[in-house]
This record gives C-alpha cells, sequence and structure tokens, in this order.
C-alpha cells in the first residue's frame, strides 16, 4: 500500500460517530520537535538490498516497499492532528521507539527511510492505548496511517513482541524525552533519546 500523500487528509468528523473534541491539539512546534526526534533516528538510507541480505529480518519487517514521499514532520502532525495521542502519547511513542531499537539491536532493528513511517504508526497506536483513558481504534489509526488494518495489526504485534511488551516507562524517563524535543524545537542535538533515565 503507498503510503497516503499530504494532501490525502483524513477527514476530521470520521470518528466512528463519537465525539472526540475532548482530545488537547499538540502545539505544532512540539509535534515538530517530535518528528525531528524521529528523522534523527533514521540511521541509513536505503542500499537496494535484496531479500538475500544478511540483515536479520527485524529490521526489514517495518519496511514499505518504496520510500514514502510524505515528509516525517507532515506524517507525524498527520496523527496530531487526527488520531488525537496529545504530547504524553507522542513522547511515550518516541521512547517505545528507541526502547525498540535497543533491545532489538541483535536482531539488526534499525530505522531506515523505508521503515520509519511504519514505526512511528506503531509506536504511536502502541503508545495511544497506554497513555489515553479513550483512544481510536485500529481501523482509524490505519486510515491515518496509509495502511491496511492488517498490516497495522501486524505491525503492533511485531513491535509489541521485540519490546518483550516492556511498555512501562517512568516520569523522569517520559520528562526526559519531552526535554528532548524542546531541545529539537529551539534547534539542539535530535540524534537518540534517553531510556536509561530512572526514578
Amino acid at each position: 500500500v503507498e503510503m497516503a500523500a499530504e494532501s490525502d487528509a483524513v477527514d476530521a468528523r470520521d470518528s466512528g460517530g463519537e465525539d472526540w473534541a475532548w482530545a488537547a491539539k499538540v502545539p505544532k512546534q512540539l509535534v515538530a520537535g517530535v518528528a525531528l526526534l524521529w528523522q534523527g533516528m533514521v540511521q541509513q538510507k536505503d542500499t537496494g538490498a535484496t531479500e538475500n541480505d544478511e540483515r536479520e529480518s527485524l529490521a526489514r519487517v517495518f519496511d514499505a516497499d518504496t520510500v514514502p514521499t510524505i515528509a516525517v514532520e507532515v506524517y507525524v502532525q498527520r496523527f496530531a492532528d487526527y488520531a488525537n495521542p496529545g504530547l504524553d502519547g507522542l513522547v511515550l511513542a518516541v521512547l517505545l521507539t528507541t526502547r525498540f531499537l535497543a533491545v532489538g539491536a541483535a536482531k539488526g532493528a534499525a530505522v531506515t527511510e523505508k521503515n520509519v513511517h511504519r514505526l512511528i504508526a506503531s509506536a504511536v497506536l502502541v503508545s495511544g492505548k497506554l497513555a489515553l483513558e479513550r483512544y481510536y481504534s485500529n481501523v482509524r489509526v490505519a486510515k491515518v496511517a496509509g495502511l491496511t488494518v492488517a498490516q497495522l495489526n501486524q505491525h503492533e504485534r511485531t513491535f509489541l513482541a521485540a519490546l518483550d511488551y516492556d511498555v512501562a516507562a517512568t516520569p523522569s524517563q517520559l520528562a526526559a524525552v519531552l526535554a528532548q524535543v524542546r531541545q529539537a524545537v529551539e534547534g539542539g542535538n535530535t540524534g537518540g533519546t534517553a531510556e536509561g533515565s530512572s526514578d
């Protein structure tokens, strides 16, 4: 499935008949900061590797067929606008992506231009279910993500399994990521996020 283009905006009224006006909008500059952190995780460009590449499957399971044309910042803004993860959900999603990279390192986990969008979708989906009392269904999130429901469901399962279902986060870990978001907004370093902090 081709990643949805910027012009293919999801109808904000498409909320399954429920009133979702309660969801606080994340300021655009903080969305940009979150997007910069994810963009900073992209470690390599597509090298045209084949299926016989020695990289482990975890590095490729989230790959799109081609590099999506939608910019990471625009993609994250779509989620902020139409999936209502809130700032807490976006910060937790960044933290979980960092943890995914750390625990999946032995299996070749990496963020690339081909998989960054699907990793974002997976992380936002999982974080929304953890951080929010009310969250959109996988059907809705798949539409926002530009994926089929089957694809998103598979990515969610793979993401959680790679994390060994370790999705807990301490306040200090979340605060550390939020500080990096604010630093990114101010033009600071966007590479990596703090996972090791604990209360």
